[in-house]
C-alpha cells in the first residue's frame, strides 16, 4: 500500500515502508535520486516516465500521473499515461476548464489535489473530500465513479 500526503512545500509525498517518491512542481525525487528531465527511470521496482507536462509513476501496479502545469498533455502523454488510476494535480491556479480537459485526457479513477492547486468552485463540482492522507492500493481504487481528495 502507498500512502499519499502533502509535503511542507505543497507537493505530494508517496511512500510505502521502504521507498518514497516526492512530487514537487516539475521535480520528482525517487528515494535520493532527483528527476527533472524527460526519460524513463526505474529504481526499487518503481518506474517513472517523465514527459513534458506530466509524469507517470508505476508502483505496485498502480498508475499515478502527476501533472506539472496547465498545458495540454502531449500526444505521447495522452497515449502512454491514459487511462490512469490516480491523477495528482500539483499545479497552481488550476481552473475548471483546464482541470476538466486534463481529467478527460487521463481518465483517472481517483484525483488528488495538493491544497495549493485548489479552485474552490472546482472542488464543489467534483465533490472533493479534504484529508491529511490517502491510501493507494489496487483494492482501494473504485471501478465505478471517481473519488476526489484534497490534501491538507
Amino acid at each position: 500500500m502507498i500512502l499519499a500526503k502533502l509535503t511542507k512545500n505543497n507537493g505530494v509525498e508517496l511512500s510505502d515502508k521502504k521507498n518514497t517518491v516526492i512530487l514537487e512542481g516539475n521535480e520528482i525525487s525517487l528515494n535520493s535520486e532527483k528527476i527533472a528531465s524527460s526519460g524513463e527511470y526505474e529504481s526499487a521496482g518503481i518506474e517513472i516516465i517523465y514527459g513534458e507536462n506530466s509524469a507517470l509513476v508505476v508502483w505496485e501496479r498502480i498508475q499515478i500521473v502527476s501533472v506539472f502545469n496547465n498545458s495540454e498533455p502531449t500526444v505521447f502523454e495522452k497515449s502512454q499515461f491514459s487511462s490512469c488510476d490516480v491523477l495528482i494535480f500539483g499545479t497552481n491556479e488550476l481552473n475548471k476548464e483546464t482541470a476538466n480537459s486534463l481529467i478527460e485526457a487521463f481518465d483517472p479513477k481517483m484525483i488528488i489535489f495538493s491544497d495549493k492547486s485548489v479552485n474552490d468552485g472546482l472542488l464543489t463540482v467534483l465533490k472533493a473530500q479534504t484529508t491529511t492522507s490517502v491510501k493507494l492500493s489496487e483494492q482501494a481504487l473504485s471501478d465505478e465513479g471517481r473519488e476526489v481528495f484534497v490534501l491538507e
